[in-house]
C-alpha cells in the first residue's frame, strides 16, 4: 500500500534507522534530510550518509546551519553547548533544536508535495525534551495550517512512529525489520566527538537500555 510521501529527519542512529525501516513497511516513499548543525559528531554524520544506500529512501538531502549558533556566550564554534555532556540537564541542549529542524522538514515537504514529515522521536525523548513532548507536536501540527500563503492542496501530517515502541520491544521490532546485527551495529548514537561513543551521554544511555535484552546486541 502507497501511503503517500514523507520526508524523514534521518541522523544515522539507531532510532531514525528504525523509523525509516516502520514507515516504508507502512508503505510511505520516504525523503531522507539530515540537518548538518554545531557540534554534531563526524561520527554521526559519517553513519548517515553511509547507511542511507542500505535505506528505502528516494532522496536523500543535507541542510547545513552550521555557523548559525556560533557567537552567544554559552556556545563555541568547536563543541556546541557549553555544558558537558552527562553533566545535568544541559546535556545535548541546542535551543529551540526541534522547532528548527521541524520547521526545515516541513519547508522540505512542501517543495517535495510531501503529505507527511517524520522522526525517531520516542516517548523517553518526550520525558527529557519538552520540544519533543505531545504538547510541542500537537502545536506544531497546528502551525502547519500557516505555509505563508493559501494553499489548500499543502496539508502536512506529524508521523511519530516509535512513540508506542518501548525499551523492552524496541529490539525485537528492529531484528523483524532488518535482521542482520551488524547493520544495526553501523548507526551511531553518541552526542559527542570521538572514535568511539562515550558511554555517559543520554543517547548512549538510550541506546544501551534498548539493546540490554539482546545478546550480543549492537
Amino acid at each position: 500500500m502507497n501511503r503517500g510521501t514523507c520526508v524523514l529527519l534521518y541522523s544515522g542512529g539507531l532510532d531514525s534507522t528504525l523509523a525509516a525501516l516502520l514507515l516504508a513497511r507502512q508503505g510511505w516513499r520516504l525523503h531522507a534530510l539530515s540537518i548538518l548543525y554545531d557540534g554534531r559528531p563526524s561520527r554521526e554524520i559519517a553513519a548517515a550518509r553511509a547507511l542511507a544506500g542500505s535505506l528505502p529512501f528516494v532522496t536523500r538531502e543535507e541542510a547545513d546551519i552550521r555557523g548559525f549558533g556560533y557567537g552567544g556566550e554559552n556556545f563555541s564554534a568547536r563543541s556546541g553547548p557549553a555544558a558537558t555532556p552527562g553533566a545535568g540537564p544541559d546535556e545535548g541542549y541546542i535551543p529551540f533544536r526541534n522547532l528548527i529542524f521541524w520547521s526545515l522538514a516541513a519547508h522540505r515537504a512542501a517543495v517535495l508535495r510531501a503529505g507527511a514529515i517524520a522522526a525517531g522521536h520516542t516517548a523517553e525523548d518526550g520525558r527529557s525534551y519538552n520540544d519533543a513532548s505531545s504538547r510541542f507536536f500537537k502545536q506544531f501540527s497546528r502551525l502547519l495550517a500557516f505555509p505563508g500563503r493559501p494553499d489548500p492542496g499543502t496539508t502536512i501530517t506529524v508521523l511519530l512512529p516509535l512513540l508506542d515502541v518501548s525499551r523492552e520491544t524496541w529490539w525485537h521490532t528492529a531484528l523483524d525489520l532488518s535482521p542482520d546485527r551488524r547493520f544495526w551495529k553501523r548507526t551511531w548514537s553518541c552526542w559527542k566527538e570521538g572514535a568511539a561513543p562515550c558511554g555517559r551521554c543520554f543517547a548512549c544511555r538510550e541506546r544501551r537500555a534498548v539493546l540490554s535484552g539482546a545478546a550480543g546486541g549492537a
